[in-house]
C-alpha cells in the first residue's frame, strides 16, 4: 500500500510539474504575442508618420517647382535671364563649387590628410 500511494504520489508531482510548464510556457507565449503585436502597432505608427512627412516633402517639392516655373517664365518674359544664362549661372554658382569640393574630398581621402589641411587658391577653385 505505501508503495501505492508514494507510486500515486510521484506521478501527481510529475503532473502537477508538468502542468505548471505548460501554464509556464503558454503564459511565455502570450506574452510573445503581445510585445510582437505591439511592436507591429509601433512600425504601423511609423510607417503612417512617414507616410505623413512623405507626403508633405512632395506638396512642398511640388509648390517650389511651381515657383521655379513662375519665376523662369516672368524673367523670360521680361527679357530679364534667358535660358543660357540659367545654364552658365548653374554651372558657375552650383556646379563648379560641387566640383571643386569633390575634388577635396578625393585629395583628402588619397593623401590621408584632413581637410583643414587643404588650402583653396584663387576663386575657390585650386586647391593647394
Amino acid at each position: 500500500m505505501c508503495v501505492c500511494v508514494c507510486v500515486c504520489v510521484r506521478v501527481c508531482v510529475r503532473v502537477c510539474a508538468g502542468g505548471l510548464v505548460a501554464g509556464l510556457a503558454l503564459l511565455k507565449a502570450r506574452a510573445a504575442r503581445r510585445r510582437a503585436t505591439r511592436e507591429k502597432l509601433r512600425t504601423a505608427r511609423q510607417i503612417d508618420d512617414l507616410r505623413a512627412v512623405l507626403a508633405s516633402t512632395r506638396e512642398q517639392l511640388r509648390r517650389l517647382a511651381e515657383d521655379m516655373f513662375v519665376l523662369r517664365r516672368l524673367l523670360d518674359e521680361r527679357n530679364l535671364i534667358g535660358n543660357g544664362e540659367l545654364v552658365r549661372a548653374r554651372g558657375r554658382l552650383i556646379e563648379a563649387p560641387q566640383r571643386c569640393a569633390d575634388e577635396r574630398a578625393a585629395l583628402t581621402r588619397s593623401l590621408h590628410i584632413e581637410p583643414e589641411q587643404v588650402v583653396l587658391g584663387d576663386g575657390d577653385t585650386q586647391i593647394h
